[in-house]
């Protein structure tokens, strides 16, 4: 999890403010840099207290989003266009159904098709910018001679994840987006997520702006850093519920940008039937009469607390343990690798990849144990009592005191406690319904995403 320092936050600006005059047709290219990357290694020099004399902006973290928008191109159209017969565009996909095929279209950055909806490639959009990419490099390195004694911006590092890395991918998106936008009326632009980690979820809304478009980014995880959040490119961003609402308020988005929405992919926990325990049970092996517990796995996670709570938790004979691996390691196929010596040493454990869909499994847990993670938030809204073992550095999640603990040994004891004890149970369930009331107070996501939508365009884009 990771929080950026005050003076990274002023320091990025600070670039921003350097590199200003490098731009595409109007756009600076800085804005679509995800700084972190640029930084590594630099946290003990930049979060010197001498550091503040260097910057030129303020590190209060409630000035991060109106810093940002002095920044941000202005747009075009004076007021946001018109949308008769415009479409909705979702970029890659979306879980909001059904739609109106004639009011949307989905964007791809390849070839790929996610559903029987209107499709478009970006990279059918884009033209040849390889002489603007050498042209920006060039112009890059004489921004860089003029800052040769700034102590970071001076650094090898800094100078090639800008000239080497960022500029060569950064360019081709822009060019698509920029030409796509000129040529498709679109009457709004939905995301997962608007952040420089994901080049085409800001550039789309920040060329959108431009052009009077409005825009509205889903909230895709729990938000456990500044990581992928922070600064805002749309003109809203829906929430799961109010913990995120401070967390972009404390960092000076208005509140007229934010609605409280959830996630239409949370919506299945309500409407979807799942598998029950006896077909369960029979398709993977499991034993009835056991109490099953989940672990979702986290990239992070530090392998030696996962291998000492499985311990902890086989030393009660009634517990199953069940791990399901995250996707990120499923999707880079090293979680044989990171687990190998946990398969070896526990051939009892059932490790779940995606022979089984993550609603079944926790439907059938009888108790979970997670690091602060978008799982966790969703077994507590399917009902599952959860011990967390760790928080984030980004939004502030008050999950119960008592469900809450970093040690391994005393985790697993809550979560055989939650499993055999009734009056446990009956308290973790009235802090679990407490918790939700602000942490998720949505039951239809998919009709709260379509009300935000409608209201930015006056279009509804559900087919009836």
């Amino acid at each position: 999890m990771y929080q950026m320092h005050p003076h990274a936050w002023a320091l990025y600006f600070d670039f921003l403010h350097e590199f200003r005059s490098l731009s595409y047709r109007g756009v600076p290219l800085g804005l679509f840099c995800y700084f972190p990357d640029y930084t590594g290694g630099m946290a003990s020099t930049i979060e010197l207290p001498t550091f503040r004399q260097t910057l030129r902006h303020d590190p209060d973290r409630a000035q991060i989003q109106p810093q940002f928008e002095q920044f941000l191109p202005r747009s075009d159209q004076g007021t946001m266009v018109k949308t008769e017969n415009k479409p909705i565009v979702f970029l890659g996909g979306t879980y909001l159904h059904p739609l109106d095929p004639t009011k949307v279209l989905i964007v791809e950055a390849d070839d790929s098709s996610c559903c029987h909806l209107p499709t478009c490639n970006l990279r059918s959009y884009q033209s040849d910018v390889s002489a603007w990419i050498k042209e920006a490099q060039s112009q890059a390195q004489n921004i860089f001679l003029r800052l040769d004694d700034h102590p970071v911006f001076s650094g090898p590092t800094f100078k090639q994840q800008l000239i080497d890395v960022d500029i060569p991918l950064i360019l081709p998106c822009l060019d698509a987006v920029l030409n796509f936008l000129e040529q498709v009326p679109v009457a709004c632009v939905v995301v997962e997520g608007s952040n420089a980690t994901n080049k085409l979820s800001c550039i789309l809304p920040t060329v959108a702006a431009m052009k009077g478009i409005p825009s509205l980014s889903l909230q895709h995880g729990i938000i456990g850093a500044d990581r992928g959040w922070l600064p805002l490119y749309t003109t809203k961003q829906a929430a799961y519920g109010d913990f995120e609402l401070q967390f972009f308020r404390d960092a000076g988005v208005p509140v007229n940008r934010l609605a409280i929405a959830g996630h239409p992919r949370f919506d299945a926990i309500f409407e979807r039937t799942h598998i029950n325990r006896t077909h369960f049970c029979a398709q993977y092996g499991m034993n009835p009469d056991k109490k099953f517990i989940l672990i979702p796995t986290q990239p992070i996670w530090d392998l030696t607390s996962i291998s000492d709570l499985i311990h902890h938790l086989l030393r009660y004979s009634e517990a199953e343990v069940m791990m399901k691996l995250h996707p990120t390691e499923i999707q880079h196929d090293y979680w044989k690798e990171r687990y190998r010596s946990l398969i070896q040493q526990y051939p009892s454990i059932q490790w779940f990849t995606t022979e089984c869909h993550l609603y079944d499994l926790m439907a059938n847990a009888d108790a979970a144990i997670s690091l602060l993670s978008t799982t966790g938030l969703e077994l507590l809204l399917m009902d599952k009592p959860v011990v967390y073992m760790g928080k984030g550095t980004g939004a502030s999640y008050p999950y119960s005191s008592r469900l809450t603990h970093s040690d391994p040994k005393v985790a697993a004891a809550l979560a055989h406690r939650l499993v055999v004890d009734e009056a446990f149970q009956e308290f973790a369930r009235n802090e679990r319904v407490d918790y939700l009331k602000k942490a998720y107070p949505v039951k239809q996501a998919k009709m709260s995403v379509f009300q935000l939508i409608e209201e930015m365009t006056g279009i509804n884009p559900e087919a009836l």
